[in-house]
């Protein structure tokens, strides 16, 4: 892991670099939850993510901040709320089902998992 929490992963030579970021973080199982649910009901408020992923509500900001962060996730004000959205709803649905877990990514998915309930 670097300094910023990011796992180093090797893909294809030729893989884009959006594809590659977003094949990470379809292997991190909150954010693969988040990125399905968005991808499913192509809108969602911070509280449905919330229950969706059955994650704390520091948990599922601290995972919408990076996927933000990563240009993923689009973010929109609704009322008094704002509202989540793919970026590029269209590459997600083609990655996820590029997205296999292998052993060590099962690990460090659980790894991420202990993390995000403390």
């Amino acid at each position: 892991m670097s300094e910023k929490g990011n796992i180093t992963r090797c893909y294809q030579f030729l893989t884009p670099v959006e594809e590659a970021m977003m094949l990470g973080y379809l292997r991190i199982k909150t954010s693969r939850q988040i990125l399905i649910l968005l991808h499913s009901k192509r809108r969602a408020s911070f509280s449905e993510i919330a229950l969706h992923i059955n994650k704390a509500p520091f948990t599922t900001s601290w995972n919408l901040k990076r996927l933000l962060e990563s240009g993923i996730v689009l973010r929109k004000k609704r009322d008094e709320s704002f509202e989540f959205s793919l970026k590029n709803p269209k590459l997600v649905e083609k990655l996820l089902n590029r997205a296999t877990d292998t052993l060590l990514d099962l690990g460090v998915d659980n790894y991420i998992s202990l993390i995000d309930n403390l």
